[in-house]
């Protein structure tokens, strides 16, 4: 639970400059504001009315677009609300509120699942309690789950039925309290299959059967009526090292590997060859890097949304392009620096931090401190964030070159960057703040 404080909040808008590079075109808007927060994955802000203290989802021009709140927080991509008496809602990135006023917190589990919990205060002599409030000591426990799916109310839970749970595409599975998992469809009807983990499907290898336990029906086989719209993993390796399709349809034979095992969260394949070196194929089968690695990321839905690899190889770490198999990096060991998205961060007692870009290998900078964002999944923007010397801080791109030419601040950790890298939001003098809208090609 947070505790709730309404901000005097003065919004100015100021006109649109716009600024030119050959790798970015910017989109500059000065905003007066006490604070203005940036919803990292909707592309949205949050800002306070000054004169009634009530927040507000705003787009990237300041335009209120949902109902004024007592509090609006990020909360993934969407927004979680609330009114004076501390009931949440949530409201989608148009500022549409898509979960009522109701609820004591709200969980979105996935793009189109979102759980609203209904709490209910309770006190330490009875058992531990599933919530704590942030401020003042009060205790609550779970009383009901609603889920929904796509903006829908689809069905209720108890607290003995929820304790968490996780999508699969189109179906929901849910952990009870005795720590077994429920299946659900989009229209929230129970699979008759059942498990203990939170696995989308059930390999009974004895049998030779695979079950999709959200529907209960066999996959990868004749007859499965499945989809890959539905599902969050579309492909399987079977027993005979072939790559299928929902319906058992062979799509790639991999019996020249070692090994080969689908990566759920983006489809591809990762490959073992009988060295025990490691690369990857697509969801066709296609070889896109060879089995000439030691090790490489686990986050390939990162990987498959950026275009490059992060991988180890004899001792070292860099980059391979997926699309061309090009190489960068590979001139540090591999404890010398710390995997950021597409760059490798690295420390040199003698010359400063470097940067080693996935597109342009070590870059010629040196500099006093350096941050980027970590690769969780698919999320990542594509800048580093550098500190001079002489402590000016700037947002470079993958050639080193300035995201915002001739845009300087002074903490390293001020931009506050959009996941996909089109707004980045900094402080400025005072109560002001500058949005930057960038369109960023560095291969231009």
């Amino acid at each position: 639970m947070k505790k709730l404080m309404a901000l005097a909040l003065a919004l100015v808008l100021c006109v649109c400059a716009a600024v030119a590079c050959a790798e970015t075109t910017v989109q500059e808007k000065v905003i007066e504001a006490y604070n203005l927060e940036l919803n990292t994955k909707a592309d949205m802000l949050i800002l306070t009315d000054r004169e009634t203290g009530l927040k507000y989802v705003a787009d990237t021009k300041g335009n209120k677009v949902s109902e004024g709140y007592a509090y609006v927080s990020s909360n993934e991509g969407f927004f979680t609300v609330a009114n004076e008496d501390l009931k949440m809602g949530l409201a989608d990135k148009t500022g549409k509120l898509i979960l009522p006023l109701e609820y004591g917190e709200i969980d979105p589990i996935s793009d189109k699942w979102v759980a609203g919990i209904r709490l209910v205060e309770t006190t330490d002599s009875e058992e531990n309690p599933d919530y704590r409030a942030l401020f003042g000591g009060k205790a609550y426990m779970v009383d009901t789950v609603d889920l929904y799916y796509l903006g829908e109310k689809k069905g209720t839970v108890t607290r003995a039925e929820w304790k968490n749970a996780k999508a699969f595409g189109d179906y929901l599975s849910i952990q009870n309290r005795e720590g077994t998992q429920d299946f659900y469809n989009k229209d929230f009807v129970k699979s008759p299959a059942g498990a203990k983990y939170a696995y989308e499907y059930d390999n009974n290898s004895s049998a030779n059967t695979i079950t999709h336990l959200g529907s209960g029906q066999a996959a990868f086989t004749e007859g499965c009526t499945l989809t890959p719209e539905e599902v969050q993993q579309s492909v399987w390796v079977n027993r005979n090292d072939q790559l299928i399709d929902l319906q058992g349809n062979v799509i790639a034979d991999l019996s020249a590997y070692k090994r080969a095992q689908v990566d759920a969260d983006s489809n591809l394949v990762k490959l073992e060859n009988g060295d025990g070196k490691v690369g990857l194929a697509d969801s066709t089968g296609k070889e896109l890097v060879p089995c000439v690695y030691d090790k490489m990321t686990y986050a390939l839905a990162g990987a498959l949304q950026t275009g490059y690899l992060y991988v180890e190889k004899d001792g070292k770490n860099g980059f391979v392009n997926l699309a061309t198999g090009e190489e960068t990096g590979f001139t540090f060991m591999k404890d010398a620096g710390d995997q950021r998205a597409n760059f490798i961060l690295v420390s040199d007692a003698r010359e400063g931090k470097i940067l080693v870009s996935a597109m342009a290998g070590e870059l010629p900078g040196r500099y006093k401190e350096t941050n980027a964002a970590f690769q969780n999944q698919a999320d990542g923007n594509p800048y580093a964030v550098v500190k001079e010397m002489d402590d000016t801080c700037r947002v470079v791109g993958q050639l080193g070159e300035e995201v915002l030419p001739g845009v300087t601040f002074s903490g390293i950790y001020d931009a506050k960057i959009s996941d996909d890298g089109t707004l980045i939001l900094l402080p400025g003098e005072g109560n002001s703040y500058t949005l930057y809208t960038v369109s960023y090609d560095p291969a231009k």
